[in-house]
């Protein structure tokens, strides 16, 4: 149950639960590798969507997923060097603008590559896809329920229901 407090201001910056699908193909990393790489895509996401890395909260209900997967085909055929897809799914709103998307495709193509172990360059980073998916507000479900932003938001803002509505207001235009 989400309590009631008053102890954040309507200017702190908004944080929201993020999702994260990493596939890659199976040895393309080891298995601590691509936990440490899941590690820091979710923190990478928490930092675009605003939330500070020690948003207990946020951290709580940041999910993140991996596909193992046989092969990647390019063209058809068997990649010849590893394909990374990564796709994040964060609430209507969450990502505010370009700039922000921008950031995180950067972040993240980035991390991949360095946890591969390859040189940053644009060969690299091509094998390297990010799909950010946007869920309609009102169309997250959990816990037998629908979480709309303005929810969500006061969740991790402690149970603040005003908060979390001037964020949905901010975001979304409307609650």
């Amino acid at each position: 149950s989400l309590k009631k407090t008053n102890t954040k201001t309507k200017s702190e910056e908004i944080k929201i639960m993020p999702m994260i699908e990493l596939t890659l193909p199976k040895n393309a990393l080891s298995e601590e590798k691509t936990a440490e790489l899941v590690d820091r895509l979710t923190q990478t996401l928490l930092h675009w969507e605003g939330a500070p890395p020690n948003s207990r909260a946020a951290q709580e209900i940041s999910w993140g997923y991996v596909n193992l997967v046989d092969v990647v085909n390019v063209g058809g055929k068997p990649a010849d060097k590893p394909r990374y897809r990564v796709v994040t799914t964060v609430p209507q709103g969450a990502l505010r603008n370009d700039e922000v998307r921008n950031g995180l495709v950067a972040d993240v193509t980035k991390a991949v590559i360095e946890a591969e172990g390859s040189e940053d360059d644009p060969t690299a980073a091509a094998r390297v896809w990010v799909i950010i998916k946007e869920v309609i507000d009102g169309n997250w479900g959990g816990n037998g329920r629908i979480f709309k932003l303005k929810d969500i938001a006061a969740l991790v803002h402690d149970g603040d229901q005003a908060l979390g509505e001037t964020i949905a207001q901010k975001r979304l235009g409307s609650v």
